[in-house]
């Protein structure tokens, strides 16, 4: 993977808002030399959709179909919740401990951005 991807929901079923999106990109962009912000589900092609993810080595996203690609690719996933319970539910159902995806709530948004800092320190 060449890249970090941060590809959050910009429509009615996220539940980030803008100004801790902003946030957590401008954290990110601090400490990754190479990030990419970007909607996969806004690609302008499947193969677009598809190289995004098969390209990056971490991916940060509220879209399932996002995650589940990421982890059939051997990608470090950190999938947020979303609106409702889907993310949750798919990800403790058949995800948990079977791929290296870890599932982060909003609220817990602290947490996922103190993972990524321990793996930039321990590299």
């Amino acid at each position: 993977g060449r890249y970090l991807l941060i590809s959050l929901r910009e429509d009615k079923e996220s539940v980030i808002s803008d100004k801790l999106k902003n946030m957590l990109i401008s954290i990110i962009k601090r400490y990754f030399s190479f990030v990419v912000v970007k909607d996969v589900g806004k690609a302008g092609s499947f193969e677009e959709y598809v190289n995004l993810i098969k390209d990056s080595k971490i991916i940060i996203t509220d879209r399932l179909h996002v995650a589940i690609l990421g982890a059939l690719l051997g990608k470090k996933v950190y999938l947020v919740g979303n609106i409702y319970h889907k993310n949750k539910g798919v990800y403790e159902y058949s995800m948990a401990g079977k791929y290296d995806v870890s599932f982060h709530d909003v609220r817990k948004f602290p947490e996922l951005i103190r993972d990524l800092l321990k793996m930039v320190l321990h590299r």
